[in-house]
């Protein structure tokens, strides 16, 4: 996949890029995801 559609870039809004957009990489989507909220909340 080397671009995304358009529904892929309305669905990851707000999601931090990473490996797990091409890739099966649920760590790399946890660890990402996790840290963002981590600094909204404590903002």
């Amino acid at each position: 996949m080397s671009e995304l559609s358009e529904a892929q870039k309305v669905a990851w809004t707000g999601f931090t890029d990473g490996d797990w957009q091409k890739n099966v990489n649920v760590r790399d989507f946890i660890q990402k995801t996790i840290l963002r909220m981590k600094a909204m909340i404590l903002s």
